[in-house]
């Protein structure tokens, strides 16, 4: 697994390097076969942080709203209705300051 060391090669997946081997020709193996051989060389690591919250979150800082036209929030909200197979949306574009 020199390939996998190499520099240029560092930050692909398991799946990304096995199709880039299969194009330049250095190996043939399955997607499985590669990342059994990463693991056990120890070349495979988590790619996401799994840390637990602290719940004391900030939330977002915005400014003062003065008068319309500032800022406007928008939702699409999947509706049911009593007739058989029929469906709607409600598209909804609301201005904040006059919320």
């Amino acid at each position: 697994m020199q390939m996998a060391a190499k520099e240029e090669y560092a930050d692909l997946s398991h799946r990304i390097l096995t199709v880039t081997a299969w194009d330049t020709g250095v190996f043939f193996m399955s997607f499985s076969s590669v990342y059994r051989i990463l693991r056990s060389a120890n070349l495979m690591t988590m790619r996401g942080i799994n840390k637990q919250h602290n719940g004391r979150s900030i939330p977002p800082v915005r400014k003062e709203l003065t008068g319309p036209n500032q800022r406007w929030c928008w939702d699409i909200s999947y509706l049911t209705t009593h007739e058989k197979a029929v469906f709607l949306y409600l598209y909804l574009l609301l201005d904040e300051y006059s919320r």
